[in-house]
């Protein structure tokens, strides 16, 4: 590779910047006729999908194969180096959109008829539950069964190719797989959804739904990551922005809160850093808006469960912890009410064995008004005003309230949420 020559490539960790330490050995150079964001959506997928195909099953024309959920990066990348290889392709996705396409577990019987009972001689499953019992009786007899399952990705599990950091072998194979597919021209870039770094929480959600097709990509326009996602806009105030002039370090984590590996895994890099004195988890104001019946319990488990891991794991962790604070949002439907429940029975718990430990709940959030920073600016002070004082005082469990806006059912609430009687 020359200087200033337009690369993709993989790295093991922190590809969410601008500037990364690239390993020689998987780089590729960009074709001319590709734009970076067309880049962006072919070195993990296909990478992927070699290794599954090319290593792992070592496929050879001809053979038939069955992909479960197709629509997605990887098995778009699967589907293309199948079809290369003059396969027979079968793909399952959440919506009939081709005669191979199908949803449900119906594909099975599917495929027993056009194989003639003979099946598959390679399946790749990406799904749990039902559907990759039924995928597994796909197999056909002395073929390969490949089992990615977002089971195994929701918990954070290792997918199993560090191999790659150590053996130059794999990646001088898989380099010239990746280089001869794109010679050829059927390694093409996939279909993505882009977001701007301001927007990464919903890329992640999206991501985390698996509701996508193809990839899902950052769009860094050659601007300081950190500078665009920790602020509103350009016309709104960042808490953030003093922190640069204050040498704070920020560090963005992607592991899974809601493991307990995935929180040691924070915790190590956070002591990397220095001594552990205070952990604040915020619930996600999006997620505050949410009612239908399929996020309530995703909604509950997310911020109950990560308050629940945090908790254990501080507790071994670090021994200068100052400050444990759950931050979340007063709603008024069951979930919000619940989750706050099981919150303030962590604080109180760490509070009876001497742990620090605070349960607010804010009520302000819904005043936010992005069109008037003024106003904006205003609540999040009072709120942040009330936060120290509650610190500063060891309290447990607080409501934030604006005074100038008690509803109607104010005492009600407030005797609630103090376990009090309220008679009018």
């Amino acid at each position: 590779m020359s200087s200033g020559e337009k690369v993709m490539g993989l790295v093991s960790e922190g590809a969410i910047a601008n500037n990364v330490e690239a390993d020689p050995e998987l780089l590729w150079p960009v074709p001319e006729h590709w734009t970076l964001e067309d880049a962006a959506t072919v070195p993990l997928p296909y990478t992927l999908a070699y290794y599954c195909l090319g290593i792992r099953c070592r496929l050879f024309n001809g053979m038939s194969v069955f992909i479960v959920g197709g629509s997605g990066a990887l098995g778009q990348a699967l589907i293309t180096v199948c079809l290369a290889a003059d396969c027979t392709v079968y793909t399952s996705v959440k919506k009939n959109i081709t005669h191979t396409g199908t949803s449900g577990t119906s594909f099975q019987d599917m495929i027993r008829i056009n194989t003639k009972d003979k099946r598959c001689n390679i399946v790749i499953n990406c799904l749990s539950g039902k559907i990759r019992e039924a995928a597994m009786k796909c197999v056909g007899y002395d073929s390969n069964f490949l089992d990615l399952s977002d089971f195994d990705m929701k918990n954070n599990e290792d997918f199993g190719m560090k191999y790659l950091i150590l053996s130059t072998h794999y990646k001088a194979k898989l380099q010239a797989m990746l280089s001869e597919g794109i010679a050829k021209g059927y390694v093409r870039p996939l279909t993505r959804v882009v977001y701007s770094p301001v927007n990464v929480t919903k890329a992640f959600r999206l991501l985390s739904s698996y509701n996508h097709k193809g990839k899902v990509l950052l769009k860094m326009n050659n601007l300081d990551y950190l500078n665009q996602q920790l602020k509103y806009s350009k016309k709104k105030p960042s808490i953030y922005r003093s922190w640069n002039k204050l040498n704070v370090t920020i560090k963005i984590s992607s592991d899974n809160l809601q493991t307990e590996k995935g929180c040691g895994n924070l915790m190590e890099e956070a002591k990397k850093l220095g001594p552990i004195q205070g952990i604040f988890i915020v619930q996600d104001l999006t997620d505050a808006a949410s009612l239908e019946s399929e996020n309530v319990a995703e909604k509950f488990n997310n911020m109950a469960s990560i308050v629940a891991k945090l908790d254990l794991t501080s507790r071994s962790a670090s021994n200068e912890l100052e400050q444990f604070v759950v931050i979340s949002y007063s709603g008024n439907n069951v979930t919000d009410e619940l989750m706050v429940s099981v919150t303030n029975a962590i604080c109180s718990a760490r509070k009876e064995i001497s742990l620090p430990a605070l349960s607010f709940h804010i009520g302000l959030l819904n005043e936010l008004d992005e069109t008037n920073p003024e106003k904006t600016r205003s609540s999040l002070a009072a709120n942040f005003n009330a936060l120290e004082t509650c610190l500063k005082l060891n309290y447990t469990n607080v409501k934030s309230y604006n005074p100038n806006k008690r509803t109607s059912d104010f005492l009600h609430t407030v005797s609630t949420f103090t376990g009090t009687n309220h008679n009018d």
